[in-house]
């Protein structure tokens, strides 16, 4: 397993990106789309095994600056693939069989998709590398368990807003249900999931908005470690060791570049290693979309007031024009 200990070469980018990033990851979950920026279809190159919050979203912008198109869970969610995911995923936990994955990753192939990353992909990476052996993995990891845990527990409590409150969840459907169903498959002592209720955990100041008042990710601490550890520890296993690297973002290009084979002197790793997604940038989105939550009924009554009036004026000027013309043709009559 190639793991060199790099400086840190990534920076943060300007303000608006840093924004611009954050209103991107709560849009793939909401509307679940994504932009294709390759068209050549050349197979699944790169495989994803790092869980999310291992710096994911910088190693997409990474890997979108080589030219991948990459498969996560917006592809998952625009291609309708969530049943056949859970399918194969049992597949795989109960009998070790890859059917139902080769039919999938096939057909994702097709789709013109280069790499995989983060939901659900990274939950298979083992069996999908397998089924690609010349693909390369890359296991992204923090700087220890407990660093990643924090991590990953603030995305939790950042994102239950969207998964669990009123008017958020009526957009977002059962991606909740999805991903603990997939989380569930591959955990092997992870107790089931709490939802978050009302009014146990969630306040409701008005009937259209809620906001929580009582987490429960906390409680999950000690399985959610030991099934991160588990899978990286299966990987690496099953995995022969030239085929995988297992990358922190804090390294930046250096291990990138001799895992990759990439040039030294490209003038893509010339440049600081992109690093997205971060903690401020998320949190004014996450305020964002609380205000939107709180007043959105009177957003779309004022919108629907305006196309009244706009439909409104709009008849006004054929009733005009309707009586000029009838004026007109009068006037005509009388003349004659």
């Amino acid at each position: 397993v190639l793991f060199l200990n790099a400086p840190c070469t990534t920076k943060a980018t300007s303000t608006w990106e840093k924004i611009k990033s954050g209103i991107e990851l709560f849009a793939e979950v909401i509307v679940g789309k994504q932009l294709r920026t390759s068209t050549v279809n050349r197979g699944i190159q790169v495989i994803g095994a790092g869980f999310p919050r291992t710096g994911t979203k910088s190693i997409e912008k990474a890997l979108t600056m080589q030219g991948h198109y990459i498969y996560d869970l917006r592809s998952t969610l625009q291609h309708n693939h969530q049943d056949r995911w859970v399918k194969a995923g049992r597949e795989w936990k109960e009998k070790k069989e890859t059917t139902e994955l080769e039919s999938l990753v096939r057909d994702i192939e097709e789709l013109g998709f280069t790499a995989t990353l983060d939901t659900p992909g990274y939950m298979l990476a083992t069996p999908i590398a397998k089924i690609r052996p010349n693909a390369k993995v890359l296991l992204s990891v923090r700087d220890s368990p407990e660093v990643w845990f924090r991590s990953f527990r603030f995305i939790i409590e950042l994102l239950d807003i969207v998964f669990f409150c009123r008017p958020w969840k009526w957009v977002v459907g059962d991606i909740y249900d999805f991903t603990c169903t997939m989380f569930d498959i591959i955990g092997d002592d992870m107790p089931p999931p709490e939802p978050l209720e009302y009014p146990q955990h969630l306040s409701r100041p008005v009937p259209w908005y809620e906001t929580i008042h009582t987490h429960t990710v906390k409680n999950f601490e000690e399985p959610l470690i030991s099934t991160y550890l588990s899978h990286q520890k299966e990987l690496i296993k099953e995995v022969p060791a030239k085929n995988v690297l297992v990358f922190n973002v804090k390294q930046g290009w250096e291990p990138w570049i001799h895992f990759f084979e990439i040039d030294p002197q490209d003038p893509m790793v010339l440049e600081d290693f992109p690093h997205v997604n971060e903690r401020k940038t998320l949190l004014t989105v996450r305020s964002i979309l609380s205000v939107i939550g709180m007043i959105w009924p009177f957003l779309l009554v004022g919108l629907i007031s305006l196309i009244v009036k706009m439909l409104l004026g709009l008849v006004n000027l054929v009733r005009k024009a309707t009586k000029s013309k009838v004026k007109t043709t009068k006037s005509k009559v009388k003349t004659t």
